[in-house]
């Protein structure tokens, strides 16, 4: 078979496998929006990364600052963003080869590799899940959801294995309630002054944007393993890895970058966001509060000893529980077939640059 040849075959079986992904979970996968381009003069390698939202996420911060900053292209790294539908649809772009890096919920990762997706998370950004339950009736236990319309942002929202969890707490699974995609803010905060839904899985400045709006709740539930919990990061694939690996480093390089910048500078972090994305509709003071809560949970002090992703196990386990009680995945997968902390220990050291010994004649 020739190289060519191989590689079409490979291809076919790549995007066989993404519809695959999508089918046993159950949702629908689209292609990718049109690509928003960071341009260079120099020569750059790029690396193509799709977020699983039709929108600019806040929660995907550090990809927008790395980019207006200028921290990628510090690292040789031009960084094109393309945009899915949900978290689902990312991952399963990156497992077709469209792109090269999912940056989004993690939570989605463990059925998809359940399924033969082998994918791996190789950077984290955010310990604590992405996702809350926002109750907006006076009984906000989970047993007084059976039966009530509960909202999320898509059908195939990176969220709803964190509502199964939470769902199974109470004895009840997602058939026990009415899904409702309530879309972004607008059209969520549309949904809830209706009263469509009783309670919805929402991201931390999505209730704040509904606080600001005057939206009361009675109770914001989460599953408990904030600071504990790989909640938000970058997932690629193994061949991916093994191909493209010197890209993956120098873009890993540019997420800690950024990360330490805003560390240091929230406020100039929330400005770089704004810069590059000058459409958000969120507010300065909400994105300011977004990254303060997680810059605080980056674990900055482990990285440095070459881990900036999983300080250890447990933070694993805690996914695999939750996701085991909801019936989202059939049985636990250790984090060694997960994640790869390889790209972020070569990111963590400096770099080194060599030069010609000059030869004696």
């Amino acid at each position: 078979m020739s190289q060519q040849s191989g590689f079409r075959t490979r291809m076919w079986r790549l995007a066989a496998l993404a519809t695959t992904i999508c089918t046993a979970l159950g949702v629908a996968c689209g292609s990718s929006s049109a690509r928003s381009t960071e341009s260079s003069a120099h020569k750059l390698q790029t690396v193509k990364v799709v977020s699983g939202s039709t929108v600019p996420d806040p929660v995907s911060w550090a990809l927008y600052v790395g980019i207006a900053k200028g921290f990628f292209k510090d690292q040789g790294v031009s960084v094109q963003i393309a945009t899915a539908s949900s978290g689902t649809a990312a991952l399963s772009e990156v497992t077709s080869g469209q792109e090269e890096v999912d940056f989004a919920g993690l939570e989605p990762l463990p059925a998809a590799n359940e399924v033969g997706g082998d994918l791996a998370e190789f950077f984290v950004l955010v310990y604590r899940p992405t996702w809350e339950l926002t109750y907006f009736t006076s009984d906000h236990s989970i047993a007084a959801l059976k039966g009530q319309p509960v909202g999320a942002f898509s059908a195939a929202s990176a969220s709803l294995p964190l509502l199964a969890g939470e769902l199974a707490k109470a004895g009840l699974t997602m058939a026990d309630v009415k899904l409702v995609p309530t879309g972004g803010a607008a059209t969520t905060l549309a949904a809830v002054q209706a009263g469509q839904v009783k309670a919805e899985m929402m991201t931390l400045e999505y209730a704040a944007f509904l606080k600001d709006a005057g939206v009361k709740y009675s109770e914001v539930t989460l599953p408990g393993y904030v600071g504990d919990y790989p909640g938000e990061g970058a997932i690629t694939s193994n061949y991916t890895i093994v191909h493209h690996k010197s890209a993956l480093v120098a873009f890993t390089r540019g997420l800690i970058q950024a990360d330490k910048y805003c560390n240091a500078n929230i406020n100039g972090c929330a400005a770089a966001y704004r810069k590059a994305v000058p459409s958000t509709t969120v507010s300065t003071t909400l994105l300011r509060q977004q990254i303060a809560i997680d810059v605080g949970l980056s674990k900055l002090p482990k990285a440095t000893k070459g881990k900036y992703g999983l300080a250890d196990t447990s933070e694993w386990d805690n996914m695999i529980k939750l996701q085991l009680s909801g019936n989202v995945i059939s049985h636990g997968i250790g984090p060694n077939n997960m994640f790869t902390n390889s790209i972020a220990t070569l990111a963590n050291k400096p770099k080194t640059t060599t030069t010609k010994k000059k030869t004696k004649r």
